[in-house]
């Protein structure tokens, strides 16, 4: 069997998705039934004399079959055998061929599966008492008994969603928040400014006109009038005073 497979990324998220690509080539007599992609769980600890182990699949993923699956007749086996024993140049060329279409088939994705880590599971941890360890398994199971199923092992990490640190990345919507704001009695001056002092006499133009204003050109002016002192009436009739006390002749 030459087989190969490609994880898109070892540090997975709970509750993220894992891509693995997945290609084989059957160079046996024996039927392959399946191919199974799992992740593994396993918690250890341990504190004095006392111990623990626990084992949990978290997820599992069937690849789909390809023409590359089938098996080899007997001729083809014998062929291929003794080629190996002589390793012949057309061996090796052949040989190359299978590992440049496994590895394109990896590649170009021809045999993907998305497998969904629960968000339940456990962060891989590793401390004093407590260790927490996880793997990706990749298991070929064949058609019969007493045969050994090839499998292809990856330890993995599972820790912290990249969502959760983007979320709090994030800009959060602000709360309105109510400000005091003081307003000063009209009485007042407001807080912060000084009344300023009174203008001086100096800043106070009192320069006296120079010439009348040129309205009064068009004035038309009379000859005074001179009232005598002995004909002037006011608010009654006409008296004559003398003395200090003011006594009427």
């Amino acid at each position: 069997i030459t087989m190969a497979a490609r994880i898109a990324n070892t540090r997975i998220g709970r509750g993220e998705t894992a891509i693995i690509d997945f290609a084989c080539k059957n160079r046996s007599r024996q039927r392959i039934t399946s191919v199974t992609v799992d992740i593994k769980q396993e918690v250890r600890w341990t504190a004095g004399y006392h111990s623990e182990y626990a084992k949990d699949a978290l997820a599992r993923r069937l690849f789909n079959r390809t023409e590359r699956w089938g098996e080899m007749s007997k001729e083809e086996v014998k062929a291929e055998q003794q080629s190996r024993q002589k390793n012949t140049d057309s061996h090796r060329d052949r040989k190359q061929q299978t590992l440049q279409t496994i590895h394109k088939a990896v590649f170009d994705g021809e045999n993907r599966v998305l497998l969904n880590v629960p968000a339940s599971a456990l962060q891989t941890y590793s401390g004093a008492l407590v260790q927490v360890s996880h793997r990706m398994k990749i298991k070929i199971t064949f058609d019969g008994t007493c045969i050994d199923h090839p499998t292809i092992t990856v330890p993995i990490y599972l820790g912290t969603p990249t969502s959760y640190g983007a979320q709090i990345a994030s800009p959060q919507p602000s709360i309105p928040v109510a400000t005091a704001i003081a307003t000063p009695t009209p009485s007042a001056p407001p807080m912060g400014v000084k009344p300023s002092a009174p203008p001086s006499e100096a800043e106070i133009d009192l320069a006296a006109p120079s010439a009348p204003p040129a309205e009064w050109a068009a004035a038309v002016t009379s000859a005074p009038v001179v009232v005598g002192h002995a004909a002037a009436v006011v608010g009654g009739n006409a008296n004559d005073f003398d003395g200090e006390g003011g006594a009427a002749q």
